[in-house]
């Protein structure tokens, strides 16, 4: 098969994809994964064949734009649970919002490069990012099957799930619809039709467990989740065992080159940490750093470090919430404690987590560091929190390996694909 990947002009969704690009390429398939000219280098750092399509993204500037509330607010909407509140003049300025952004990322450029592209290439299936509207156009466009592959909680699936069926009720009067409007709109172009399946993918490649999912009818294909922490030198300090518990402290790649340090939070944290009787490995910039009046005696600091060989040997993770990091602390098996920073799942994930007694979430007003450095104290001395991280843990690592996730995606590729 040709198999085009289409990722979001961010390290860690590309990074979310590369395990089952190159699983695929092991298989005997042609593999290339397409994105903004901003990621072509970071793609070839991967291995991986670069395609580039559109204008320059530069994420981090469009992010700029936007104050950190608008953001937060809209994303921390997206994971809205309560009944009550999933109204639809609550749902529809949450997928306008949504759909506004898409556009940002997927030009008429952008577009009008991929779908020329695919045209020239003629792949046999099109994986793309949720965020990557482009992917399931070009698909439809050429024939080509097409999935979402998700790098978090299906928050966009079940919103639109929600939307649909709000406006689907016999006494309803609702019409409104930017996100179906635009993609009829992209599709016109190249005289094809809309239908959710461009929203939703004709499947969905899931490398989450269940219980951070959501029963939304969707062909589903799961995955065994496998990090891929970028082409770095391993330290020789991290091989070595710690003579006291090891924490590791993270906000993760996107809080810097996205969204922003998680600033409020951050002094807290290291406040606590230095109140106790621990090993604290932090992974933070030098802009990061500048936050922070001075670092407690026992804190490491380093830039970057591939969480994959930290963590084994670490007795506890304290993060944003981000979805790469709650994976490689997942398949650790190593007990997490989110602060969540208010953007996308993590708020759900810190929740979900702390159901299944393998981590705690901090609430806006549990963020001092007394509070803190006695969440964290219970973490390290309460068993239970290690046997439930690693039951997760070997939940996770019972999924389909990729191999045979591969090996899927050619029947489902075969059925699917008229081109």
């Amino acid at each position: 098969m040709r198999v085009l990947f289409l990722a979001l002009p961010a390290r860690t969704h590309l990074y979310s994809m590369v395990p089952l690009a190159w699983s695929l390429h092991a298989a005997g398939h042609q593999v290339c994964v397409a994105s903004a000219p901003d990621l072509t280098a970071e793609i070839t750092r991967t291995g991986l064949t670069p395609v580039a399509i559109g204008e320059t993204a530069d994420i981090d500037a469009k992010a700029r734009r936007r104050t950190r509330s608008e953001v937060t607010n809209a994303w921390t909407a997206m994971a809205e649970s309560r009944p009550e509140m999933l109204t639809w003049d609550f749902v529809l300025p949450v997928l306008a919002y949504s759909a506004r952004v898409m556009q940002e990322l997927n030009t008429p450029r952008a577009i009008d490069d991929l779908v020329a592209f695919a045209r020239e290439w003629r792949p046999d299936l099109v994986v793309w990012d949720p965020l990557t509207m482009a992917g399931p156009i070009a698909a439809r466009v050429t024939g080509a099957a097409h999935a979402r592959m998700l790098w978090g909680m299906d928050l966009l699936g079940r919103m639109r799930r929600i939307f649909l069926d709000i406006a689907a009720h016999p006494l309803s009067e609702f019409t409104e619809d930017p996100l179906g409007e635009w993609l009829r709109r992209a599709l016109k172009a190249y005289d094809r039709d809309f239908d959710e399946e461009v929203v939703a993918g004709q499947w969905t490649i899931d490398p989450w467990p269940s219980w951070l999912g959501f029963p939304l009818g969707l062909r589903r294909v799961a995955a065994r989740y496998v990090p891929y922490n970028g082409p770095v030198p391993i330290p020789r300090w991290v091989l070595r065992p710690p003579e006291r518990p090891r924490v590791c402290l993270t906000l993760g790649l996107s809080q810097r080159e996205v969204e922003g340090e998680h600033e409020g939070a951050l002094p807290a944290m290291l406040e606590a940490l230095g109140g106790l009787d621990v090993e604290v490995v932090a992974t933070l910039n030098a802009a990061q750093l500048a936050a922070v009046p001075a670092l407690p005696g026992n804190v490491r600091p380093v830039d970057f470090v591939p969480l994959s060989t930290l963590l084994p040997a670490c007795s506890l993770i304290i993060h944003h919430g981000g979805s790469g990091t709650f994976g490689n602390a997942l398949v650790a098996g190593v007990p997490q404690f989110v602060v969540p920073d208010g953007t996308w799942d993590s708020t759900l994930i810190g929740a979900r987590l702390a159901e299944r007694g393998a981590g705690l979430s901090a609430g806006p007003d549990e963020r001092t560091p007394e509070a803190l450095r006695e969440q964290v104290r219970r973490m390290i001395d309460d068993p239970s929190f290690r046997a439930n991280a690693a039951l997760a843990r070997d939940e996770a690592l019972a999924a389909p390996s990729l191999a045979s996730v591969a090996a899927e995606l050619e029947t489902l590729t075969s059925a699917h694909r008229t081109g």
